[in-house]
Order: structure tokens, then C-alpha cells, then sequence
């Protein structure tokens, strides 16, 4: 080898040390996902999912919480038809529920569904279990003081409430068992599956319904009758999404044949979705069967925008 060539060489070295080969950037896929939800023999489950992350985050119970709270106050466990009536007398004189009037708390109260008031006296029906066995009643009152939970709570006959103070930036609590659940968060989730009683309004009965469905999260929606593969990025730019409400998917993506005697997806019943992070989603039901042909067991599909 020539001298020049022994000089180009190194050259060639002394530039590799110098511009180390840099990894190649792997584009972020865009997510298809199919996604099956086991509600459990019951179809009571409850489970909680991040678009953002394609994954499951929790199931569980509807019986493992009574109420949520987070800086946006406290609510329900609307995912057990929970309800709640007020009451001004004195807390030890409440005993039973007669005169009181309940509400599942299914319309707005200060732009949020399912929202306690805070510094109010409850009787809080504890709604029914998997077996639809009513689970009682008792006392509740709930408050946030410099960021910190306040719940105080008792048997419908007790006249002594225990108090408890918390100072986590969120909670999960279950008066039945006087404990806290860790689950997760709603700004951590973008939808929830679980049965909810839900005001129907039908054209000759307005009533309140036990409905299966999902609910949002750290998320809002926008339904729109039009086949999922035909959805684009355009269908997005005319859209208002609406971050309070949290029934815009609801259950009404499914209809119950009785020629049949199944329910069947609606076909072109298609979801924007929206989380706040600003990720855009389509979003569809393909199933409401598993593979043993028991309903309950919804099958969803949804694609990053």
C-alpha cells in the first residue's frame, strides 16, 4: 500500500472516533389494536384502560371502593349504581331512609357527573353486589381542607361516625372495609368498562337503567356514524370534543335483537377519541361475545390518528 493510502486510511479511522455511527431512529408505530375485555362470570368486572399506553390497567371489583377523590372533588362509585340522598337533620337522629330522596348523581352537579358535594350529609346506598343482593346504607360526609381528604362515615343506625384524614393527591376509599384500594387514577386512564345505571330517555318513558358500558377517563369522545376504515384525520377538524361528560360512548354501541335473542354492533358506529395529552383515536366495538358465545365480553379496536 502506498503511502497516500496508509494516510487516507487513517483518515478514514480518525474521522470514525470522531463521528461515532449513530442508531437509527425507529419511527413510533402507530397503534391497530384489538383488545378483548373479560367481564367476569357476572359481567360486573370493571376495567380500566389507557389508549395511550395500549394496555390494560387494572380490573377489579365494583365492590372494592365506595368513593373516589382527586383535586376535582369527590366522587361515587358510579360503577356500582351507587346513589346518595340528602339530609339536614342532626347525624345521630338519621336512622332510616324514610322521606329521603336518592339520586345516582347521573347529571351534572358543578360540570362533573357523579360529583359529592362537599360538607353535606349523605345516606349513601352502597348498591347492590355480583348477586344483586342490596349491600345497605350508611351515613357519609365528605371535605377537602389544603389538600387534604377528609371522609367521615357511619352505619345508617350508629350514632358515633369515624372520621379519616388523607393526605394522598388521590384516593380510592371503601367504607364497607374502612381501607384504601390502589387503583388507578383517572388522569391515567382514558376508558373504563362496568356496569353503571344510566337516565334513559325513550320516547314514551324516561327512567333510570342498569346498563353495561364504557366510561371516559383522561379522555373525550365524539360519536360519528361512519365506517371505522373510512375515518381520517379530517373527520377531527370539525369536531368539539367535550371533556366533562363521561358517557359519550356509553352503551348504546350495542342492540339487543329479540328476533335473535343476542345483541349485535352496531356496524358503523365508529368513537373519536381524544385523550388531553392531544393523541387522537378511532374507536369501535366488533363484539359483545367470547369465544363460548357468553355476552359481557366486549372486543374493541382502535387506531392512532
Amino acid at each position: 500500500m502506498s503511502l497516500n493510502g496508509k494516510w487516507f486510511l487513517s483518515g478514514l479511522v480518525f474521522l470514525a472516533a470522531c463521528f461515532p455511527k449513530e442508531e437509527a431512529i425507529v419511527p413510533k408505530p402507530r397503534v391497530n389494536k384489538s383488545v378483548a375485555i373479560d367481564a367476569g362470570e357476572a359481567k360486573n368486572g370493571v376495567a380500566f384502560y389507557s389508549l395511550e399506553n395500549s394496555e390494560l390497567l387494572a380490573e377489579t371489583s365494583p365492590e372494592a371502593w365506595d368513593i373516589y377523590a382527586d383535586d376535582k372533588g369527590f366522587k361515587l362509585n358510579f360503577l356500582r349504581s351507587t346513589r346518595v340522598a340528602e339530609f339536614s337533620e342532626a347525624w345521630e337522629n338519621v336512622t332510616d331512609t324514610i322521606g329521603l330522596k336518592f339520586h345516582y348523581l347521573t347529571t351534572d352537579f358543578e360540570g362533573i357527573q357523579w360529583q359529592l358535594k362537599e360538607n353535606t350529609n349523605y345516606v349513601f346506598d352502597l348498591g347492590l353486589d355480583d348477586n344483586y343482593v342490596p349491600l345497605g346504607f350508611m351515613k357519609l360526609s365528605v371535605k377537602m381542607i389544603d389538600g387534604v381528604f377528609n371522609v367521615t362515615h357511619s352505619t345508617l343506625s350508629a350514632a358515633q361516625s369515624i372520621s379519616r384524614e388523607f393526605s394522598n393527591p388521590y384516593i380510592y376509599y371503601s367504607m364497607m372495609n374502612d381501607e384504601l384500594v390502589e387503583l388507578p387514577r383517572e388522569s391515567t386512564y382514558d376508558i373504563v368498562f362496568g356496569k353503571y345505571t344510566d337516565f334513559v330517555v325513550f320516547a314514551d318513558e324516561e327512567a333510570d337503567y342498569l346498563v353495561y358500558g364504557t366510561l371516559l377517563g383522561n379522555s373525550a369522545s365524539f360519536k360519528i356514524d361512519k365506517a371505522f376504515d373510512d375515518i381520517t384525520a379530517a373527520d377531527f377538524d370539525s369536531v368539539s370534543f367535550d371533556f366533562i361528560k363521561r358517557t359519550t360512548i356509553g352503551w348504546d354501541w350495542k342492540t339487543y335483537s329479540l328476533e335473535k335473542g343476542a345483541y349485535e354492533i352496531n356496524p358503523n358506529t365508529t368513537y373519536l377519541i381524544q385523550t388531553k395529552n392531544g393523541f387522537k383515536y378511532k374507536f369501535r366495538f366488533v363484539n359483545f361475545y367470547n369465544t363460548q358465545g357468553i355476552s359481557g365480553h366486549p372486543t374493541f379496536e382502535y387506531k392512532l390518528i
